[in-house]
């Protein structure tokens, strides 16, 4: 009998566009990968597909990724990653009243 092999999928991960942030840890926050990164890290590890996080929170503003980042990483290399819409209520001029659509 043949084996089948699960896929694996990363289901919450965070980028950024470009390898800017420092490589030191600050205040115990750490650095982001870029798209790439993570890739060679899927690689390595077996993951076939990721899900892409924007990281926007009003109580976190050190790193920030956006929705628009995450769907531009997910573009340039879309046999590998999803992307996730990031709606928070609390952020800048979002409210429960908001159109998103």
């Amino acid at each position: 009998m043949e084996k089948k092999l699960l896929k694996k999928i990363d289901a919450h991960a965070h980028a950024v566009l470009r390898d800017i942030y420092p490589k030191h840890d600050l205040e115990n926050l750490r650095a982001l990968p870029t798209g790439e990164k993570i890739i060679e890290m899927y690689d390595r590890l077996g993951v076939e597909k990721g899900m892409l996080m924007p990281l926007l929170n009003p109580e976190f503003h050190s790193f920030l990724t956006t929705t628009e980042i995450v769907m531009e990483i997910a573009e340039n290399h879309p046999d590998r990653f999803f992307f996730a819409c990031g709606l928070d209520p609390r952020m800048m001029k979002h409210s429960t009243s908001s159109d998103f659509g």
